[in-house]
């Protein structure tokens, strides 16, 4: 998945993801350290009531969680995204050119300046 996508999706889509999610993802953004005491009590604290409520990561994304990897977080969290929420129907791609629009909302590309309003 490439960082346009990635970014556009975790910018328009956000509101999608469980609160387990969003706190990933705030630590993925940088909100939040990854070396911080926070992360550090949250971490020895919530993991396993976590786990037991279901936020299930595979072993790739748990990694780079706890490893503070937040570009590959990122990347899994916009592909969890993608895949739980609808896939195509989340992105809004320019009608002529096919490119991705700024936001899900645009009516005019960015790219070719085609307008679909």
């Amino acid at each position: 998945m490439d960082a346009e996508l990635v970014s556009y999706l975790l910018k328009e889509h956000v509101h999608r993801l469980s609160r387990l999610d969003k706190f990933g993802f705030h630590i993925a953004l940088g909100d939040i350290e990854p070396d911080s005491n926070q992360l550090q009590e949250w971490s020895n604290r919530m993991w396993p009531k976590l786990v037991a409520h279901g936020w299930q990561l595979d072993d790739e994304a748990k990694q780079y969680f706890l490893a503070g990897n937040r570009e590959a977080f990122r990347e899994w969290l916009a592909e969890k995204l993608y895949q739980e929420h609808g896939g195509g129907a989340l992105l809004n791609n320019c009608p002529n050119c096919h490119r991705l629009a700024r936001t899900f909302r645009a009516r005019q590309c960015r790219y070719c300046g085609h307008d679909w309003h």
